[in-house]
């Protein structure tokens, strides 16, 4: 091999190897550089990205504990399934932002729920490259423009609740049902029969005009109408747990929040009116604003699972009056009270006890009930509890 040879060579391999080099090497990642995600995890190195990328442009007003420090499965309204974020959460989250196109990188997310926020704007297109959205949620915003083709082809949406029409057009009317134009009975046909068909309507029209002469006779005889006998209904009473039944003071109420976690729940204490207790325990505590007064519920949870779970992992608790204004933890929140309820990890029988407090308007004082929910808005059961010894 000549010498010109070898150097031609060697700089086919030099230029192979840094081609290797700028393919397989990677950006830093700062969810991976402050523990957020895995190293081993490209992929979901990305989403993590992603995710704190668009929080500024998101969050508004709203309060997202998204930081690298804090492992990703432990965000607010983050899912993750196979390694990916499979789920973002965040209803009801005062959040006055807009919508990032930013949703778009994240391939493998299946739920999208931003709804009952305040965010303005537009749908941002690239929320169509989802392809693997299966239900997504965005009513209850001030959201303008059009939503795109794609998006609108995801089976289960509220389209329908968020009252803009598809980017390209709109989804058709429904066809109306023609009315049939009924045949006018005559006693005779103008003219003779000539099929089977033509028969049967003459004979149909002789039996018609029958039936008004026997009517006529039988309503110039008065005949009694006979009372009807009312049949009583029944009544059922509703399932213990729900709106129209909860679950007394005091009882203690078991249910599944998914096919793995058991808990058993009791309301143990109430405090209507805790507003002294709540200042008194720290002075940094904000009073409540003018007709409203801090409302605290000592609860005790009991894990019955064969595995593991954290109690506020997969539930929220949250309250309810007559005004039917429902209060969260969230955007109602006491701030710092006596003995909170924590959140560790349980196995089975593991229980927990502590108090959740939300401000309330006095007025939903006496009526408050407790509802314990899945923290994801569209599954599993709520569950209602009194709040009256």
């Amino acid at each position: 091999m000549s010498k010109h040879r070898i150097l031609i060579a060697i700089g086919v391999i030099v230029v192979a190897i840094v081609g290797v080099g700028i393919v397989t090497g990677q950006g830093s990642s700062a969810c991976v550089t402050g523990g957020a995600v895995p190293a081993n995890n490209a992929a979901l190195a990305a989403d993590c990205d992603t995710l704190l990328g668009m929080k500024s442009t998101l969050r508004g007003s709203g309060k997202l504990n998204w930081w690298t420090g804090r492992s990703i499965d432990k965000w607010d309204g983050i899912t993750l399934g196979s390694g990916r974020v499979v789920q973002v959460s965040l209803p009801s989250k005062s959040l006055d932002g807009i919508i990032p196109a930013g949703f778009g990188n994240l391939s493998a997310l299946q739920v999208l729920d931003l709804s009952s926020n305040s965010l303005t704007g537009t749908i941002p297109s690239e929320l169509g490259n989802l392809t693997n959205l299966t239900r997504w949620r965005l009513s209850g915003n001030s959201l303008t423009g059009c939503v795109p083709a794609n998006l609108s082809l995801v089976e289960d949406n509220d389209l329908a609740a968020l009252g803009l029409s598809v980017c390209g057009g709109s989804a058709p009317a429904p066809t109306p049902i023609p009315t049939p134009t009924p045949t006018p009975a005559s006693s005779q046909p103008t003219t003779p029969p000539t099929d089977v068909s033509e028969r049967l309507t003459a004979i149909e029209n002789r039996l018609a005009t029958l039936e008004k002469k026997v009517a006529a006779l039988e309503g110039s005889v008065a005949t009694p109408t006979p009372t009807p006998t009312q049949t009583p209904i029944p009544t059922t009473t509703p399932n213990l747990g729900t709106q129209l039944n909860p679950v007394p003071f005091g009882t203690a109420f078991t249910f599944r929040n998914s096919s793995t976690d058991h808990w058993e729940v009791t309301v143990i204490g109430t405090t209507p009116n805790a507003t002294s207790a709540v200042l008194d325990h720290n002075q940094f505590n904000d009073p409540p604003e003018s007709g409203n007064q801090f409302y605290m519920v000592k609860v005790r949870a009991k894990y019955l699972g064969a595995d593991s779970a954290r109690f506020g992992g997969g539930l929220r608790l949250r309250a309810l009056g007559d005004s039917a204004v429902v209060y969260t933890t969230f955007g109602d929140s006491c701030s710092s009270i006596p003995d909170s309820l924590s959140d560790p990890e349980l196995f089975k029988n593991g229980q927990i006890e502590g108090n959740e407090c939300w401000e309330i308007a006095s007025s939903d004082a006496d009526s408050l009930v407790l509802i314990v929910e899945p923290d994801s808005s569209w599954e599993g059961t709520r569950y209602w509890f009194s709040l009256t010894p």
